[in-house]
């Protein structure tokens, strides 16, 4: 066990996966098991399609406006989205991501650029051992090493 969620019956639980989608259940959708039980099946709860796994997991009570959530994918593409986005989450979910990982580093900052996307980070091996991230501003093409929290600081301020 990696994580333990302890949560009311009428908070939600959502549940991001690898294809870039977020589901949302209220917490007495999930069902109950014993001590002894071995537990459900993760699709018999979620609608995911064919190779699609949870990877993380949070839990909240309500969708403030004032509460972001901030993604970064493998390929270093960052997004920023309000909380109360997921709150209209369809039964299939809802997709998160700025642009799947499987997309070449070239076409991902061509679509930044193309969307208006301020500022990119990167994160490579080195980026990772070092716990920096490269941020990248679009306009200027100008770019520093910053710690994840200096990377929330600029891109909430």
């Amino acid at each position: 066990v990696k994580n333990l969620y302890i949560a009311s019956t009428h908070d939600y639980l959502l549940f991001f996966t690898n294809l870039g989608r977020v589901h949302r259940r209220k917490g007495y959708l999930i069902p109950e098991a014993g001590r002894a039980a071995r537990g459900t099946n993760i699709v018999n709860v979620l609608p995911l399609e064919q190779g699609e796994t949870v990877t993380a997991m949070l839990l909240t009570r309500e969708f403030s406006e004032t509460e972001y959530l901030m993604m970064v994918t493998r390929g270093g593409t960052v997004k920023r989205m309000q909380l109360s986005d997921i709150y209209t989450a369809r039964k299939a979910g809802i997709r998160v991501e700025v642009y799947p990982d499987k997309v070449k580093m070239k076409k991902q900052m061509s679509y930044a650029n193309a969307k208006g996307i301020p500022f990119v980070a990167l994160a490579g091996d080195n980026e990772i051992e070092a716990r920096k991230v490269t941020l990248k501003n679009m306009a200027s093409g100008e770019q520093s090493l910053v710690s994840p929290e200096e990377l929330v600081a600029q891109i909430i301020g």
